[in-house]
């Protein structure tokens, strides 16, 4: 992401972790590692996850030449991001 400092972990060739440094505009965040999951439509997976009583704390976003994306907030209070990566 412009602006934002990114290192991927690989197992091999394939990605399974990412570390980006907390930027001084992201004030209250403390470290901690985030959940991503892969799904086919975005839009669709924040749509659904709203009916059935989760909140958005990341609004639908695009991450320029990565893909779409959101952060959820379960009924429970489990927090995870949905990605749709760019083709």
């Amino acid at each position: 992401m412009p602006g934002f400092e990114y290192t991927t972990f690989k197992n091999v060739a394939d990605p399974v972790a990412g570390l980006m440094r907390i930027a001084p505009e992201m004030v209250n965040t403390r470290p901690h590692w985030a959940i991503y999951y892969t799904v086919n439509d975005a839009d669709e997976a924040a749509r659904e996850a709203v009916q059935l009583d989760a909140k958005l704390h990341v609004p639908l976003q695009d991450i320029p030449g990565v893909g779409r994306y959101c952060g959820i907030t379960s009924p429970q209070g489990v927090l995870f991001q949905v990605i749709q990566y760019s083709a």
